[in-house]
Order: C-alpha cells, then sequence, then structure tokens
C-alpha cells in the first residue's frame, strides 16, 4: 500500500500571500508541532484546516489526518513512523520518505513548527528493549 499523506495536502487560498518558509534538514533532535493559530476539524476520516495565520485552507486524506494528530503535541518524525507502520501495511523506508515530505510541505506552509533538542535520540532501543525516554 503506497501512502499519499503528501500528495494530498491539498491548499485553497483565500489571500495571495504565501508564507515564507524553508524546509528543515531532519536530525534526530528535532520536535515537530502544530502551530497554534489554526482552526480544524475531522471530517470522515480526513482533517480541514484553517490557516488563520495566512488565510488558506488545506484538506488532508486520511493518513494526513491521522499524522495531523499525532503534531497536536511535540513529537519526533520516528514515532510518527512507528505508529503508521502499526496502522498500515506500508514499507518503513516509503512510510519514512512518505512522512518527511509532508513534514516539509507542511513547514512550507506554516502549519507546524520544529524545535530542537539537546537530548538522546528517544527513538532508540534501550539495553532493557524499551523505547528510550530520553
Amino acid at each position: 500500500m503506497a501512502m499519499s499523506a503528501s500528495r494530498e495536502l491539498e491548499q485553497r487560498h483565500l489571500t495571495a500571500d504565501p508564507p515564507a518558509m524553508s524546509a528543515h534538514e531532519d536530525s534526530e533532535n528535532e520536535l515537530f508541532s502544530a502551530v497554534g493559530e489554526h482552526l480544524w476539524c475531522e471530517l470522515n476520516g480526513e482533517a480541514v484546516i484553517l490557516s488563520l495565520k495566512n488565510g488558506k485552507y488545506y484538506g488532508m486524506n486520511a493518513i494526513g489526518a491521522e499524522i495531523w494528530k499525532y503534531l497536536q503535541s511535540p513529537t519526533r518524525v520516528c514515532k510518527i513512523q512507528k505508529k503508521i507502520l502499526a496502522d498500515y501495511d506500508v514499507d518503513p523506508e516509503e512510510c519514512l520518505i512518505e512522512i518527511k515530505e509532508f513534514i516539509d510541505s507542511m513547514l512550507k506552509e506554516g502549519l507546524i513548527e520544529v524545535s530542537n533538542v539537546s537530548t538522546q535520540k528517544i527513538c532508540g532501543t534501550a539495553e532493557s528493549g524499551k523505547d528510550t525516554i530520553f
């Protein structure tokens, strides 16, 4: 099954001024989270987001809506990937590529923000076999 969240991010312009944001350089110390200046709702498993900041609204398919819900609190790309892989039959590498593309497109549109954290990687596995927290 091919993931298509990044190809399904639709935007409709209500104003002519796009935000000026550049794509991020992914690292294991980045946390992504939704920006608070948006209204959003879930409709039939999909999401609709209205940016109060730039006057655009966006439609996301079911996978995009799931990712959007995960981004309501700061999270890492690898955590999103684990959740998607648990729910969908998709190649892990393809999943990661699609998530990163989707994250990049949301960053460019100002829907999410990124913060760097100087802690140990949280997506690794400790000797006990459990996910490490910090």
